[in-house]
């Protein structure tokens, strides 16, 4: 009875660890495609060079993307990364999450099929879920602006909130005569 239990925890400790393993590994796989639309925006695509963004705004256009420089090609590059994306996450992440979860449920040696049937699709839909949040977990703690206020970042909101109040003073006074 004792070796079981001991059993059920190595077992345990095993899953855990591996999820997480899992897990980090498709956050890092997320992370690396965002610093390759990254590049190909900025760097490949010179959406940070200053003639560039002088040429888009002439023709009223945004440089967001390598379809402004580099045409074609540019946005053949984009879609292509978009496309890679979607067949690893959508198409090969099920099937890898359903080998490990086979592999952890094969470790925990259940004695009837409907325990191990049952293990395998819930750890299956764990470490999917698990992935696909890290998607929105990498936009959310990489791209949002950090909420901490420091003394210089409150004399940069202070000149903002006074530049915002005169904008809609502006704009009021603006509609007022027109009517």
């Amino acid at each position: 009875r004792l070796e079981e239990r001991l059993w059920n925890l190595f077992s345990g400790l095993v899953c855990l660890l591996s999820i997480t393993v899992f897990v980090c590994v498709c956050i890092f796989v997320l992370a690396g495609f965002v610093q390759i639309n990254a590049y190909l925006a900025y760097v490949w695509g010179q959406c940070l060079n200053e003639d560039v963004l002088g040429q888009a705004r002439l023709v009223g256009n945004e440089c967001r993307d390598p379809q402004f420089v580099h045409g074609i090609y540019g946005w053949l590059a984009e879609v292509a990364s978009d496309v890679t994306l979607a067949i690893l996450f959508d198409v090969t992440l099920a099937e890898l999450a359903k080998f490990v979860a086979w592999k952890l449920v094969k470790l925990r040696n259940y004695r009837f099929l409907y325990d191990k049937r049952y293990g395998q699709v819930m750890l299956s839909l764990i470490i999917e879920a698990l992935s696909k949040v890290g998607l929105f977990a990498i936009i959310g703690f990489l791209f949002l602006p950090r909420w901490s206020t420091t003394l210089d970042r409150l004399h940069v909101a202070e000149g903002a909130d006074k530049a915002l109040a005169g904008l809609l003073v502006s704009q009021i006074r603006s509609n007022s005569t027109d009517v």
